[in-house]
């Protein structure tokens, strides 16, 4: 009974969320060629395709971020993280680009 419970509720909090959304109509940005995309909780990001980053701030605008040059690029709940050409993993929260520790094990 209560797993039916629980999917009971998490579908009414999904169809709150999306009732809850905004509709925005798809716009063509003419003014950068993005190779990536990603959005989060601090906005939509994207990367061109010479690693420079974007932050939309209106619906047709992007402003440039001061930024390592990265290959990829993706939003989380309180920063924005990166990955560079030599798979180096930058972060950024309310500040500067921060490089990160290569702590990782295989």
């Amino acid at each position: 009974m209560w797993k039916y419970s629980a999917l009971v509720s998490l579908v009414l909090v999904t169809l709150t969320l999306a009732a809850e959304l905004e509709y925005t109509p798809w716009v063509r940005v003419e003014s950068i060629n993005l190779a990536r995309v990603s959005v989060g909780w601090q906005g939509t990001w994207g990367l061109d395709t010479t690693g420079r980053v974007f932050k939309r701030v209106d619906v047709e605008e992007w402003a440039e971020v001061p930024s390592p040059q990265l290959v990829d690029i993706s939003v989380g709940g309180y920063e924005v993280w990166g990955v560079d050409r030599d798979q180096n993993i930058h972060m950024k929260r309310a500040g500067n680009w921060r490089q990160m520790e290569r702590t990782f094990r295989a």
